[in-house]
């Protein structure tokens, strides 16, 4: 999106396209690209990426097993989560990077229309409006709700999802109180 929080750090588009970030900088997680314009962020643990204004993507940050080293191709959307990436190509595709240890990495053949990368897992929302994830089910991840959707959020070890009306509903790991959408809250979805 146009701000991107991951474990410690931020990103956040400005208004000539260049990135910023700030927070935790060990990794070379703030350090974008300089002179480079962007339309999409997406942050991780120790890495970000973004989409140029052509579809393609660059990542900066911490590579250590390849979720900083983009592929080539044109992407609408980029997330990143612990040690993986995860684009949405154009066509609906997913296709993802990095560590691949537990099927992060190793999206479904179908078609999407939103992703989320979570700590070792992915999330995305088909394009008729059911959610598919991807990876382990530690914290059952995997067990999200049925139904349609038209947003879909990929955390931790938890996800959420938001209906056409605005009803957030989350699951996986509740540990902290990830699945207490405050009460009447209606989230607003703009379409873009």
């Amino acid at each position: 999106g146009r701000i991107a929080a991951g474990r410690d750090h931020t990103c956040g588009l400005n208004i000539d396209g260049t990135a910023s970030c700030w927070g935790r900088n060990d990794m070379g997680q703030c350090n974008p690209p300089a002179g480079e314009t962007f339309v999409y962020l997406g942050s991780g643990k120790y890495h970000s990426c973004g989409i140029r204004p052509d579809g393609t993507v660059t990542c900066w940050g911490y590579d250590n097993v390849g979720q900083a080293t983009a592929p080539a191709g044109t992407f609408t959307q980029v997330e990143a989560g612990y040690h993986h990436s995860c684009g949405l190509h154009p066509d609906g595709t997913v296709e993802c990077w990095g560590q691949d240890n537990v099927g992060q990495s190793s999206p479904p053949p179908d078609l999407f229309h939103h992703i989320g990368c979570g700590h070792y897992y992915g999330c995305g929302l088909l394009q008729t409006g059911e959610i598919e994830c991807w990876g382990p089910n530690d914290y059952n991840v995997q067990d999200h709700p049925p139904g349609t959707w038209v947003q879909v959020a990929a955390g931790g070890f938890h996800g959420c999802a938001m209906d056409a009306t605005g009803t957030v509903v989350c699951w996986g790991n509740n540990g902290n109180g990830e699945h207490n959408v405050p009460a009447g809250m209606t989230a607003v979805f703009h379409s873009s």
